[in-house]
């Protein structure tokens, strides 16, 4: 491994990183400046401390895993590159990858484009798949700029779509198809608030029975306190 590039600063995406660089201790970590300031949080890397142990019992309960977590002492995140929208990350041998700004998921999400073969990497701004047709709305952080991030990522038209979970869509209508039913989850959420809401019913009643209808699949394995809210 020579790279490891951090698309976003959750728990489920960055917690090996550590256990790597020990392991490959010439890899180069890259992340975005704003991914660079908070990995570099105290507080927050405590608190992905915390979800990654409710994630791997999680998992422990299902009978996946060894029973043993596996956390590097330091959790430490020493950063050997950082880069902004519009940057190249050369990878030798002709790859080059451009740097792209989708928020939305988190503050700091970047997705990573490989212009030559039409490959795009968006980690979670995509969103979660439900079959038979249906992506959980994915955002954490601001659902406007969420869906501009989607639009952003629509409009490049790639060919292999290269998500954080759930692995990889290839074809350009595929690649389309997905992000429009993302498009369509965020609306169907939004119809559900706003008729709960205009009945009178109490926010965090909706907003607990929307995560209980959706804490399935791989949605199970996290904390569903990242949800309600």
């Amino acid at each position: 491994i020579d790279y490891l590039i951090v698309l976003h600063s959750h728990a489920d995406h960055i917690m090996t990183f550590p256990l790597l660089q020990e392991t490959f201790p010439l890899v180069q970590v890259s992340a975005s400046v704003k991914s660079k300031r908070s990995l570099s949080d105290e507080r927050l890397v405590g608190k992905f401390k915390e979800s990654d142990l409710w994630i791997a019992q999680s998992l422990f309960k299902t009978g996946l895993g060894d029973g043993m977590v596996h956390q590097s002492s330091s959790l430490r995140f020493p950063m050997n590159l950082s880069f902004e929208e519009g940057d190249q990350i050369d990878l030798g041998n002709g790859v080059k990858l451009k740097v792209l700004e989708t928020p939305g998921h988190s503050p700091d999400a970047i997705s990573l484009y490989f212009e030559d073969d039409g490959i795009l990497f968006v980690s979670d701004t995509v969103g979660l798949y439900y079959p038979p047709d249906y992506i959980k709305p994915n955002y954490f952080y601001n659902l406007s700029i969420h869906k501009a991030s989607l639009q952003r990522i629509q409009n490049i038209q790639a060919k292999v779509l290269c998500k954080g979970h759930q692995g990889v869509v290839t074809g350009e209508k595929e690649v389309q198809d997905c992000i429009q039913m993302a498009f369509n989850g965020i609306e169907n959420f939004k119809e559900y608030v706003l008729e709960a809401l205009n009945a009178g019913r109490d926010e965090n009643d909706v907003s607990k029975e929307f995560t209980d209808a959706h804490q399935s699949g791989i949605s199970a394995f996290f904390p569903w306190e990242g949800n309600f809210r």
